[in-house]
């Protein structure tokens, strides 16, 4: 692609774009530099070539070489100009409008990828938009699981390597995931799409929650399990149900027991959550072994009501 070319595309772009409102930072001076980039290290002379690898080895291969981190404002320009120029090369033809959906949406998930590869602190962690997507598809950030399935899932949405040095789930305090600032630079309201004001809201009073608890399925369970513990529990070193009683604590609560080999309590993560509660209720005493059923046990449900909410 000639220089000519890439110019007469700069020259219809502007007008292009003086016809409508561009977005902040959309910079004509940018998209000509794109242009240009492009050509010069990703060979693309014909945009009807362009691809979402290109956008991909742009934001996160060519950019953070030839960008300076300094220039704050040039950054932020790249992406709203980027995002331009595609619509403008789609609606002039020179790509294909079926091929526009795509790259859009490359664009879009790269986006906070870009922003943290061109950030000058390495211990910013993972940056906002980024938090801001996971948590609009219903992630939970504090489950690294739930964190690393998000992050797989999306893989297949870029060229691999779209994560690299840009998210280490495999050093979670690097990455700056669970810290307690995270949260700090997302709009909750906006994310959450709640109004400025919500109405008031009763809240149940001191004898309803006392109500609750004491009707509560789950914590009735683990005063079964309590009870049974006290009569048959035999517990391992780490101070859990051995194997065989795990699994007849949960068939005696008619809990799941899935096929094949139970190791430990934790296979069965229904019943380890029951044995949890139950020591946390002081149902369970388990300071020694043969397992001694806590005083708790004999008073539920009829302690007062700002014991039982305790």
């Amino acid at each position: 692609m000639a220089r000519e070319e890439i110019t007469a595309i700069v020259k219809g772009l502007e007008a292009w774009a003086a016809d409508r409102t561009s977005p902040p930072g959309f910079s004509v001076v940018t998209a000509e530099d794109q242009l240009v980039l492009l050509r010069d290290h990703l060979g693309v002379d014909d945009f009807a070539t362009l691809v979402p690898d290109h956008l991909h080895d742009l934001l996160l291969g060519v950019y953070p070489e030839e960008l300076d981190a300094d220039e704050p404002d040039e950054v932020d320009d790249v992406v709203p100009t980027l995002r331009q120029v595609l619509e403008f090369l789609s609606e002039t033809g020179r790509i294909q409008p079926s091929a526009l959906p795509n790259l859009r949406k490359t664009v879009d998930v790269i986006e906070p990828l870009f922003l943290g590869e061109m950030s000058e602190s390495e211990e910013m962690g993972p940056p906002p938009a980024f938090v801001q997507a996971m948590i609009a598809d219903g992630v939970d950030v504090s489950d690294e699981t739930e964190v690393g399935r998000w992050v797989e899932e999306h893989l297949g949405q870029v060229p691999p390597g779209s994560f690299d040095g840009i998210f280490d789930l495999d050093d979670a305090e690097d990455a700056d995931l669970f810290d307690d600032d995270l949260l700090s630079g997302i709009d909750a309201k906006e994310l959450l799409g709640l109004p400025d004001q919500v109405p008031p809201m009763r809240l149940p009073s001191e004898a309803e929650l006392a109500e609750a608890a004491r009707e509560s399925a789950l914590i009735e369970k683990a005063k079964r399990l309590a009870l049974w513990a006290g009569e048959h529990a035999t517990l391992n070193e780490s101070g859990d149900l051995i194997p065989a009683d795990s699994v007849a604590a949960a068939r005696e609560l008619g809990l799941a027991v899935p096929p094949g080999e139970i190791r430990e309590m934790t296979d069965l993560p229904e019943l380890w959550h029951l044995w949890v509660l139950a020591e946390e209720l002081d149902f369970l005493d388990l300071t020694d072994d043969p397992v001694i059923v806590g005083a708790a046990v004999q008073d539920w449900p009829g302690d007062p009501d700002d014991e039982v909410i305790d």
